[in-house]
């Protein structure tokens, strides 16, 4: 594992405090940095500091330029399944709009829907299909579906 020196972030999130989940007032604080460097050893975070101060001392390692992105633990989406076929996102809207969940399925929508659309497709779709979703939530910073 790369020993690893991430420069130049416009910000950094340390999630810094309790180790457990927030609630409450916890979830407004998201410990968020501005105008530091952080050194990464064997996979774990080594140091936090002024990138001046963290070159010096972590030379070695190479730097990664965040070229003013933000610098994030990975996210955890524990609710999203990566494995569908058609997604039902126009259900949501449906929702947002007042409707129930009888009236969204009358109109062709709901569980039974998707179970009869999934099983119309091949495992080859499924596998492509989630595939693409699985990358696009990575782009975004997600490391656990």
């Amino acid at each position: 594992m790369k020993d690893l020196l991430f420069v130049n972030a416009s910000q950094v999130v340390t999630c810094a405090g309790p180790a457990r989940a927030r609630k409450g007032s916890e979830m407004a604080d998201a410990g968020v940095l501005s105008n530091i460097a952080v050194a990464v050893s064997g996979g774990k975070i080594a140091a936090l500091g002024a990138a001046g101060d963290l070159v010096s001392a972590y030379g070695g390692y190479e730097v990664v330029d965040c070229r003013g992105g933000v610098l994030t633990p990975g996210l955890v989406d524990s609710h999203t399944h990566a494995v569908f076929g058609r997604p039902r996102y126009e259900e949501q809207e449906l929702r947002a709009l007042g409707h129930d969940y009888m009236e969204i399925a009358r109109r062709g929508g709901g569980i039974h829907a998707s179970v009869a659309d999934f099983r119309e497709r091949t495992e080859d779709e499924l596998y492509e299909l989630a595939a693409v979703r699985l990358a696009h939530l990575a782009s975004y910073g997600t490391t656990t579906v």
